[in-house]
């Protein structure tokens, strides 16, 4: 039995939520339709470089874009599945043990 995802392209945003004192942000990722995949709630916390210049804020950005490719890189992995003879086994190996632990 195939396992099912959320069809389309994901894409992710962010915003600060409203009335939470302690600055608490939202990032979503969602389908090109508006449809929800995940939220993550995060606050400021982390000191990072920004442009050049230190500044107290997360990792939140590079998390949901993570998220938001998981199905191209599962559709790509897939992919290499189908060719495996020309994949090194310590490749291989990576490729398996990433698309079991996208789909079970």
């Amino acid at each position: 039995m195939k396992k099912q995802f959320t069809p389309g392209e994901w894409k992710q945003s962010h915003r600060q939520i409203p009335n939470d004192l302690d600055g608490m942000y939202d990032t979503q990722v969602y389908t090109e339709d508006g449809e929800t995949i995940a939220t993550l709630h995060w606050y400021a916390k982390q000191p990072i470089i920004e442009n050049g210049r230190k500044t107290i804020g997360s990792y939140r950005m590079e998390n949901a874009q993570l998220i938001s490719a998981a199905p191209n890189m599962l559709e790509a992995l897939m992919d290499l599945e189908n060719d495996n003879n020309s994949i090194p086994k310590p490749i291989w190996d990576k490729v398996q043990n990433a698309i079991k632990k996208a789909i079970g």
